[in-house]
């Protein structure tokens, strides 16, 4: 192995260039800054809608195409904040909310083929309730109205143009909507400061209701679906994610890495990502951490937000996990945007003691390499695509020291089974035939792209291990070199 540590540095030509943008992660900032929006998705679309800033109520409607990377906008025709928001067929239902006064019954609808708006009415005035839509209609839920929390549910048939109302078994706000096949699902909520581990079930073919418990009593999380299972997690939620499986009707408890209040959660493919919040015990300060849970391999990661903050509006887009807006220290709020695109690849070998220990102790954070002079760790990511025939996979690496060398490497086979062994002062996680890729240098945040044309071309069918090698004099075990952790590619034709 210590052939691998003294044949890079006199052959290799370093990058001098600052790293290119990194494209597992992009940030941009909406069109207006405020808070207490919702949001939700229609295929390609990620709405993001109304709120409020200090002193006014936003009409402000931010549209993101995950298709092209744009940002549009639209303008509801009332401003509102604390409505809910739900999408079917190519309309877009924003029900109630606040106009800056009482709560309103509006239901503003938005045609995305036309850009044209019609409007129905609620039963009753609300903000705070959840939307959601299946079949042919749209249900809201729950929420405070003008004469305190209420249980109501309103129900739109959008075929045939009518009203319905159900109730919930209890008022509440802050319930949070979802379907599975044929069932809508009504968890959490709070009732003054009383949380309720009610999640209520709606089966549509044949109306009848059931209940299954949750974990914990809990309000305002976030959820995302995959197959016949749901992930509930953040909001009032600090130190799990639940995994529902509907085919059984059990619930699985994922205990985090950290704890945290206020975080968004989304779905990336097959990652759940879980961001920002305030730590636990509370601080009103947002913190930048992203804890993502790869269901494949079972195994967090942690990555980073743009800007630390909390209570974001949180959506899943596919491969995509978009964070929107949310609260900042001292009363304030943000218009940052971060969408993150999960990689063709998944990581292993981490320095976070899952595997092989660190050489002297530096353990790393969750799914990244051990601890350097830095103090952080080294992360390495996939981006783009796995395909032969593409030739567009990509890689970044972050939490290195800043304007070192860095060499991006392959190998045939993983060392020790995925554990890794140690080496400098890191762990070796990719062995075999190894092949030398390209070299570049960090920029002063530590950070650098290999773009697709230097991460090597290999044939169809077979299983790659890359990883990323730095140096790092001041290393805390004295070896003068680091690496990151490992990501395994299945290379597709």
């Amino acid at each position: 192995m210590s052939s691998l540590r003294y044949s890079l540095v006199p052959a290799l030509l370093f990058a001098a260039d600052a790293a290119l943008a990194a494209p597992q992660w992009e940030s941009f900032e909406l069109g207006a800054n405020r808070q207490y929006m919702c949001g939700c998705t229609l295929d390609d679309l990620a709405f993001v809608v109304g709120g409020s800033g200090f002193s006014t109520v936003s009409d402000h409607v931010d549209i993101y195409d995950a298709s092209t990377g744009l940002l549009t906008a639209a303008h509801l025709p009332v401003a509102k904040s604390r409505a809910a928001a739900a999408a079917l067929g190519r309309k877009v239902y924003i029900a109630g909310g606040t106009l800056g006064g009482p709560y309103t019954d509006r239901v503003d609808i938005y045609d995305v083929d036309t850009g044209a708006w019609n409007l129905e009415t609620l039963s009753l005035s609300r903000g705070a309730l959840a939307a959601v839509a299946l079949g042919t209609k749209v249900y809201f839920a729950g929420g405070f109205s003008n004469l305190g929390y209420t249980d109501r549910i309103d129900v739109f048939d959008t075929a045939a143009g009518t009203w319905s109302t159900d109730q919930l078994p209890s008022p509440r706000a802050y319930v949070r909507a979802f379907t599975i096949g044929q069932r809508v699902f009504f968890a959490g909520g709070t009732h003054f400061s009383v949380l309720t581990d009610e999640m209520r079930v709606l089966d549509t073919t044949t109306s009848t209701w059931s209940t299954v418990t949750l974990p914990a009593p809990t309000a305002s999380l976030d959820v995302a679906v995959v197959g016949n299972r749901a992930y509930l997690g953040g909001g009032l939620l600090t130190d799990a994610i639940w995994e529902y499986d509907d085919l059984t009707g059990t619930i699985t408890t994922i205990p985090t890495p950290v704890l945290g209040e206020g975080r968004g959660l989304a779905r990336a493919g097959d990652r759940i990502l879980l961001a920002g919040g305030w730590p636990v015990p509370q601080v009103e300060v947002g913190v930048d951490r992203v804890d993502v849970y790869d269901l494949t391999t079972g195994t967090w990661q942690v990555q980073r937000l743009s800007l630390g903050r909390a209570r974001m509006v949180a959506l899943s887009l596919g491969e995509r996990a978009l964070f929107a807006g949310g609260d900042l220290p001292f009363l304030s709020f943000t218009p940052r945007v971060d969408v993150y695109t999960a990689g063709p690849g998944h990581a292993y070998c981490s320095g976070d003691g899952t595997g092989q220990a660190c050489p002297c102790g530096n353990g790393g954070l969750e799914g990244q390499g051990c601890a350097n002079s830095t103090g952080a760790s080294a992360l390495l990511t996939s981006w783009g695509s796995a395909s032969a025939a593409q030739a567009a996979l990509g890689f970044d690496v972050a939490g290195v020291p800043a304007a070192q060398p860095i060499l991006l490497f392959a190998g045939s086979s993983a060392i020790a089974g995925g554990a890794g062994a140690s080496f400098g002062d890191g762990l070796r996680c990719a062995g075999g035939t190894v092949v030398r890729l390209a070299t570049r240098l960090a920029d002063a945040q530590g950070a650098t792209s290999f773009p697709p044309a230097q991460t090597g071309s290999f044939a169809a069918g077979t299983q790659v291990r890359y990883q990323a090698w730095y140096r790092d004099v001041a290393g805390p075990c004295g070896h003068g070199f680091n690496t990151s952790n490992g990501v395994i590619v299945d290379v597709l034709p």
